[in-house]
């Protein structure tokens, strides 16, 4: 069964800042930017950008989209996870809140982070230089939704697939710093 994004979460747009995110060291909420995300599951320990604004106010099990890109890259997408500080999504971003319970927040994550989900997010990229993605368009992007039990079951394949690259890149990592070692201590 298909439903329309708007359907099963509820799509919120990102602060609007007038210029450039101030930077104010005294504030309540931590600002989230597309630069913040570098992992499906956001850190905010990592954000160092604050503001006294209480708009665009993210919670945990949100997803949030970027909605700038290219049609060669993909387009970010992370959930708020293990939140200990209030946070706000900036413009760049879009909020994806689930409304019911037909829809576990973290299949939606995989599936917009799928070579699938993020086809079909490209297809709404519109504009000539920077591409952005029209919220009323997003709330209209068709979602397969399975039943909750596979839902649990992609969302375990999906987790697994995760750590599996994860440990893959930090192998990566220990080879390169042995190579360095071996080559440095033999030059």
């Amino acid at each position: 069964m298909n439903k329309n994004l708007a359907e099963i979460a509820k799509v919120m747009s990102g602060y609007s800042f007038r210029g450039a995110v101030p930077a104010n060291k005294n504030g309540r909420n931590k600002v989230i930017q597309v630069r913040d995300i570098d992992d499906i599951y956001l850190d905010s320990t990592s954000i160092e950008t604050f503001s006294d604004i209480d708009k665009a106010v993210v919670k945990e099990g949100d997803i949030l989209l970027a909605m700038r890109g290219t049609e060669s890259s993909g387009l970010k997408v992370a959930m708020v996870e293990g939140q200990k500080d209030q946070c706000m999504a900036s413009s760049s971003l879009c909020i994806l809140r689930i409304a019911n319970n037909t829809v576990l927040p973290e299949y939606l994550l995989f599936y917009l982070g799928s070579s699938c989900g993020q086809q079909r997010l490209k297809s709404l990229l519109a504009g000539a230089t920077v591409k952005t993605i029209v919220k009323k368009e997003l709330a209209n992007l068709q979602i397969p939704i399975p039943s909750i039990r596979k839902q649990k079951q992609v969302i375990q394949i999906a987790k697994n697939i995760y750590k599996q690259q994860q440990l893959l890149s930090q192998k990566n990592t220990l080879l390169a710093i042995v190579a360095d070692n071996i080559i440095s201590t033999h030059s």
